[in-house]
């Protein structure tokens, strides 16, 4: 069953089936996690690094056993842009497939902080970033306020744990202006944020650090069917990117192998096609 399993992710995972038959993407996510145990297991990743997933995770670590990639866009586009000693920010850090291409671009010198509140997650995010000196991990939602809000996990694919209206789970919440005034963080040069339909929170209470940034860029994930579920749409997402100063610069589609400039139409055509795309906004308004 494992390698069927592995076989119709090969051939079907990425071609945007999680769009067009929804139903067909649930029922494949149920299976595999009714068939699968929460073990760990050691994958490659796109950068050259291994990786520790849990084997029922239908998600990026199914994504890594089949393909041996995952969100190949944005893991070259993160290759060539962070630098030694680069300060960066990762909101949703997952295991921490990102976090951990961060921490080695940034160096020894850098500073990589990543935020995961879920526990499913966070066993596995911990044991990636073992060794690494110049990495913080924090297990809390980043949203728009500071207190206790409901979240729900995603037993298939925790990837999609995230911030919900009904979810079961609870999970302490601050804001990102709250904890870097906390810890005197000032600068920031790249933030990375997939929050499952909660970044229009997370940048609400970012406002005030994105904006004192001298130059900064902000990945942010558009998923309109997530941000519906906590009442927001993809234009309330484009407005508070530029509340904070940013200027939505580039879109990224990994299921259409896509990278272009801005545009509300371009944005329009790909979320027809693709459940979600990546948004690159630049700011650097501060003197």
């Amino acid at each position: 069953m494992k390698k069927i399993l592995e076989t119709i992710n090969k051939i079907f995972g990425g071609r945007g089936i999680d769009k067009k038959f929804p139903f067909l993407l649930w029922l494949f996510k149920y299976v595999f996690a009714m068939t699968q145990r929460d073990l760990p297991i050691t994958v490659k990743t796109g950068y050259g690094k291994k990786l520790i997933v849990s084997a029922r995770d239908a998600g990026l670590g199914l994504m890594l056993r089949t393909r041996g990639e995952y969100e190949p866009l944005l893991t070259d586009y993160l290759q060539s842009k962070v630098k030694r000693g680069d300060t960066v920010v990762d909101i949703g850090a997952n295991v921490g497939y990102f976090t951990k291409q961060l921490a080695g671009l940034a160096g020894k010198k850098g500073k990589v902080i990543g935020f995961e509140p879920s526990d499913t997650n966070w066993k596995y995010l911990a044991k990636n970033i073992a060794g690494f000196s110049n990495v913080i991990i924090e297990k809390i939602a980043l949203g728009d306020s500071k207190g206790i809000q409901k979240f729900s996990e995603d037993r298939a694919n925790p990837g999609e744990n995230g911030l919900s209206k009904s979810g079961e789970l609870q999970v302490e919440t601050t804001t990102m202006d709250n904890w870097m005034k906390a810890k005197r963080i000032k600068n920031i040069n790249l933030i990375k944020i997939d929050v499952e339909g909660a970044e229009v929170m997370v940048l609400k209470g970012a406002k005030d650090m994105i904006r004192n940034q001298k130059k900064i860029v902000v990945i942010c994930e558009c998923n309109p069917e997530a941000l519906q579920k906590l009442g927001y749409t993809t234009t309330d997402l484009i407005k508070s990117l530029q509340s904070c100063g940013l200027k939505v610069d580039e879109i990224m589609d990994e299921r259409l192998k896509m990278k272009c400039n801005y545009s509300t139409k371009k944005l329009n055509m790909m979320l027809d096609e693709s459940a979600y795309v990546t948004l690159i906004a630049k700011g650097g308004y501060a003197k």
